[in-house]
C-alpha cells in the first residue's frame, strides 16, 4: 500500500512505503550502524525485541526515526552510560481498545 502526503509548507510530495518487517530486524540494523558511535562514549547499547513481533511501517521512515532516536540517546547519554532499544510485545497491561 503506497500514501501519499503533501504538506503544506513544501511544494514536494512525501511518499510511504507500508511493508510489514521484524522489529529484530530493523533494531539490528540500526544498533549496527550506531553502534561505533557510541563505543566512542563507552556506552552500551542494547537492543531487544520479542521474538516475531512486527512492524507495519514504511521502512526507510520507520529506520530514520530510530537513528535519530538512538543518534539522540547516545548524544545525551553520559560516558559509560546504557541505553537500550526495546520493543515489548505489548500485551502486558495495554491495550488499543476504545483508543
Amino acid at each position: 500500500m503506497t500514501f501519499w502526503i503533501f504538506p503544506k509548507s513544501k511544494p514536494v510530495a512525501w511518499r510511504f512505503r507500508l511493508k510489514t518487517y521484524l522489529s529484530k530486524t530493523v533494531f539490528g540494523e540500526v544498533v549496527s550502524a550506531l553502534r561505533p558511535l557510541a563505543e566512542k562514549k563507552a556506552q552500551t547499547l542494547s537492543p531487544s525485541a520479542e521474538p516475531g513481533l512486527a512492524v507495519h511501517a514504511d521502512a526507510m521512515r520507520f529506520k530514520q526515526v530510530l537513528m535519530n532516536l538512538v543518534g539522540n540517546a547516545i548524544k545525551f547519554t553520559p560516558a559509560g552510560g546504557r541505553i537500550e532499544l526495546e520493543a515489548p510485545s505489548g500485551t502486558a497491561g495495554s491495550s488499543s481498545e476504545g483508543a
